[in-house]
């Protein structure tokens, strides 16, 4: 009776499920976890399994709640010290806007040239003519404009018209292999 598995905790997110398991092998706990492979492989079904149940040995229960318990408690001197850091909330934003500035250079953006935008274009085409195949006829005259430009080509922009040319090249081939049958007949 006292080996019988007991549910101490649910939770719906794997990764709180194996946090909390975590937490109570380390308190020295067994712990078993169930339907968790069901909340991975099939998220959607989490609701219905009611979630990612954590269980422990029946006599091992009042010490895995407590366990938890002691997880989620912050003592009341640490939030009294943060508050009193942090000051008034213009105050927080202000630290915060320091912050960001401080990790950001003020560096401009590189502008683009046309070839460049183009062959950006081309491959957003590209991916998305993949599930409207039409599509990439249009990212074809935009690969044709990328090759006969003249303004000079970064090493990201063409990577870009690259792969865009790997994924549209096959398809308009076959456009024109399947009309050239048509037209046979």
């Amino acid at each position: 009776m006292d080996d019988d598995l007991v549910t101490v905790a649910t939770f719906w997110s794997p990764i709180e499920a194996n946090l909390a398991k975590n937490q109570l092998e380390a308190a020295g706990v067994p712990v078993a976890m169930a339907d968790e492979m069901t909340a991975v492989v099939n998220w959607g079904l989490t609701n219905a399994i009611r979630g990612i149940k954590l269980q422990v040995r029946r006599r091992d229960f009042e010490r895995a709640e407590a366990a938890l318990a002691d997880s989620h408690k912050v003592p009341a001197e640490e939030i009294d010290t943060a508050w009193a850091e942090a000051g008034t909330p213009d105050d927080v934003e202000e630290a915060a806007t320091q912050q960001s500035d401080a990790a950001t250079p003020d560096e401009p953006e590189p502008h683009l040239n046309e070839r460049q935008q183009l062959a950006d274009r081309a491959l957003r085409g590209a991916i998305l003519g993949l599930a409207f195949w039409p599509l990439q006829l249009w990212v074809f005259g935009l690969l044709w404009r990328v090759y006969l430009s003249d303004e000079p080509l970064g090493a990201k922009a063409r990577r870009s018209a690259l792969v865009a040319a790997a994924i549209t090249v096959p398809v308009v081939f076959a456009f024109l292999l399947v009309g050239r049958a048509m037209i046979a007949r």
